[in-house]
């Protein structure tokens, strides 16, 4: 006989058996539980069912709790009378798990021609044992589209559960109704996700993708003028050292003001050129000058 069992839950494994000196049960190798004269004995328990197993004291049945994927496989209840060992029973243990609502997601659109649009949809599920068909149909036609590639089933390497993915490309031409069907073979269960399209919700996405680009060109202009403006300044005389001091006059534009911060700045300056040098020279007109100092 076969028991089926979710994943994570405790199967009951039976034996019915009425009275003996010794039982136990076993799979492969692996001994999952073992009795003598109705007192378990523990040191037998394979290290993988240690805490896990226990028995119905009345027909020896097999509760395994927390089961797993790698539980999965035939038991054989074994039981003696007056020395002789006999299989009283085998059972199969079928490990199920339900998958995920499936979720449906449009990756990619584009004008096919005037009047119709492709897009691409994907439909993944996860968490599921054993392994899972799934199917796209077109409510509108009542059929099941086959243009698409295999579904891709990736088993997880330690729960061992399945995740499946599909990806469709369709032609939009009016609004239209897809379905995404994941069905477990092994318990017949059957889950479904809808997705509705039209050629204007594709104009949509459009629209919020042109101001999303636009943001983000804005983001990246802004960032490179902040940039700019935080750029060190750069040396400006002969050896290499920033400017202290910069003041521009131009020409026939120099107030008392000007004058006066010179003077007041740079008294010792002022003083020897008045005495040992001629003005200076006046730019030519429409141009200024930059006089620097270094304080």
């Amino acid at each position: 006989m076969t028991v089926h069992v979710k994943f994570g839950s405790t199967a009951t494994l039976p034996c019915d058996y009425s009275t003996s000196q010794y039982a136990y049960w076993q799979r492969g190798q692996d001994v999952a539980f073992s009795m003598k004269n109705g007192i378990p004995e523990t040191k037998h328990i394979s290290p993988i069912y240690v805490n896990r197993t226990s028995v119905n004291a009345i027909n020896f049945s097999l509760e395994l709790s927390h089961t797993q994927i790698s539980d999965e496989g035939n038991y054989d209840c074994y039981v003696s009378y007056q020395d002789k060992v006999e299989v009283r029973k085998t059972v199969k243990l079928s490990i199920v798990a339900s998958y995920s609502k499936p979720s449906i997601s449009v990756s990619e659109f584009w004008k096919f021609n005037n009047s119709a649009t492709a897009i691409n949809v994907t439909c993944s599920s996860t968490g599921g044992y054993p392994n899972a068909t799934l199917h796209w149909i077109n409510e509108n036609e009542n059929c099941t589209l086959e243009n698409g590639p295999e579904p891709e089933s990736i088993q997880d390497s330690i729960t061992k559960l399945y995740n499946i993915t599909s990806q469709l490309t369709v032609i939009i031409k009016v609004n239209t109704t897809l379905v995404c069907l994941v069905e477990n073979t092994e318990t017949q269960e059957v889950i479904t996700a809808v997705i509705n399209l039209s050629p204007h919700q594709l104009e949509k996405y459009d629209s919020v993708l042109i101001c999303v680009a636009t943001a983000f060109s804005f983001c990246i202009l802004a960032a490179s003028i902040l940039a700019l403006k935080r750029r060190k300044p750069q040396p400006c005389n002969h050896n290499g050292e920033p400017c202290t001091c910069i003041r521009c006059k131009e020409r026939n534009l120099e107030t008392e003001t000007t004058q006066e911060m010179i003077d007041h700045t740079l008294p010792t300056v002022a003083s020897r050129t008045s005495e040992t040098t001629s003005p200076t020279p006046s730019a030519p007109e429409g141009h200024f000058y930059v006089e620097a100092y270094n304080i």
